[in-house]
């Protein structure tokens, strides 16, 4: 059973790190299980939707991923302008 598509692109980078071209892009999805008590909108088994770059030193990876979540809901006919697209990195919660 696979947990989470993050941890293993996690060890990815961190075993390969000195041979990998930065910044480094990683999309993936699957199914994936969750390790806490199902609830109100939480499943445990659910289809995790992956997109990481890791080493950005600018801001057009970031910008990227912001339009890709974009244009993935638009073609999921979810209509432009019914929702938020927020960005957030290891810096804002590391200190």
């Amino acid at each position: 059973m696979r947990y989470d598509l993050t941890a293993p692109l996690a060890r990815h980078v961190a075993e390969n790190y000195q041979r990998l071209a930065l910044p480094y892009r990683s999309y993936r999805f699957g199914v994936t299980y969750s390790v806490t008590r199902p609830g109100p909108g939480r499943f445990r088994q659910f289809m995790q939707f992956d997109a990481d770059t890791v080493g950005a030193r600018a801001w057009r990876p970031y910008a990227e991923i912001c339009m890709m979540a974009a244009d993935t809901m638009g073609h999921s006919a979810v209509p432009r302008g019914s929702y938020v697209v927020k960005v957030n990195n290891a810096r804002s919660w590391m200190g």
